[in-house]
């Protein structure tokens, strides 16, 4: 087993796109926890961070299109086209989203897990353009095209 998160000096912020085991990983939150300053989350989110150890003051949730002051940057969650939940009874009861990172010199965007949608056109209205963008593009299945993107897609 790797050592990496112990070999990690603090974390200023960690920011979540949604609540899917891929994305939000209970032994990794374990590990991670006391390390962190500050958790961003999608409204609903947060249940898991609290039921996990994570102190409540540490964690900042958002709708979509909110937005907060973090340590002299602007931090918001934009929408995207996913869903939500951890098993077969809790699907979209939390909200997923991308997140946009506002600096001084820098503008920083993330879509999350989303299909390809005019929500994408609004966010660089709103907030663009960005020096960085991270986009979904590593799903390859044809039949999840409306809540990922194909790299093609995501170009």
């Amino acid at each position: 087993m790797l050592n990496i998160i112990e070999e990690t000096p603090s974390i200023d912020a960690v920011f979540i796109t949604h609540d899917h085991y891929d994305h939000l990983d209970y032994p990794t939150i374990l590990q991670l926890k006391d390390k962190v300053s500050h958790f961003f989350v999608p409204l609903g989110v947060s249940t898991h961070l609290i039921r996990w150890g994570v102190e409540e003051e540490n964690i900042m949730e958002l709708n979509w299109w909110d937005e907060t002051e973090f340590e002299g940057l602007t931090v918001a969650l934009t929408p995207a086209k996913h869903y939500s939940g951890r098993g077969p009874f809790n699907r979209d009861s939390t909200l997923w989203g991308g997140w946009v990172i506002l600096g001084e010199n820098t503008r920083f965007y993330t879509s999350g897990d989303s299909g390809y949608d005019e929500h994408f056109k609004e966010i660089g209205q709103v907030y663009g353009p960005f020096d960085i963008t991270l986009m979904d593009g590593g799903q390859f299945d044809d039949r999840w095209d409306w809540v990922h993107m194909t790299p093609e897609g995501a170009v």
